[in-house]
């Protein structure tokens, strides 16, 4: 008999030395068990194995918890995050993932090969000598597209076009 027609799961084996199968069920996997050698065998063992487990850990179930688990476990609160902050840490997430995304698009299309692929460590550098000069930009001013659009495009020397990430009129 193959695996696929075996009318019983390992799970249901498993429940069955466990003692979680109903009567009727249990029934059936006992009569399938007397022609089924492998499957018997497997259930030998699994009793073994939770007979050893009892033999080891049983003890343990008598023990008392220390008292300073008790008194942690009774004083310690879960830290639940505020709502604004998840949401500010979600919008950051989105705006990179978007970024990444229009980056990575930008070079698909631009087909750059592995022999012509760019030095990254040349925009790496580029990027510090525009951001690092700066005592509040880029990330500390209030989020106005106007006025980071004005400054980033002095700061390079031409124009900048950011592109445009709302879908829809706006």
């Amino acid at each position: 008999m193959s695996e696929t027609e075996r009318p019983f799961t390992d799970d249901d084996l498993l429940r069955y030395v466990d003692g979680f199968l109903d009567p009727v069920r249990r029934a059936e996997v006992e009569e399938y068990l007397k022609s089924a050698l492998a499957d018997a065998n497997a259930v030998t063992a699994y009793r073994h194995q939770n007979r050893l487990l009892r033999e080891a850990f049983d003890s343990i179930l008598e023990e008392r918890v220390p008292e300073a688990i008790v008194a942690t476990a009774l004083t310690t609160r879960p830290r639940f995050v505020r709502p604004l902050a998840a949401a500010a840490a979600a919008l950051v997430l989105f705006v990179a993932g978007g970024a990444a995304g229009w980056y990575v698009t930008d070079m698909g299309e631009q087909k750059v090969s592995q022999a012509t692929a760019p030095d990254f460590k040349v925009y790496a550098i580029a990027a510090h000598r525009v951001y690092t000069p700066e005592v509040r930009h880029a990330v500390e001013v209030a989020a106005n597209e106007q006025h980071m659009v004005s400054w980033l495009s002095k700061r390079l020397g031409h124009p900048v076009k950011p592109p445009a990430l709302v879908i829809g009129p706006h």
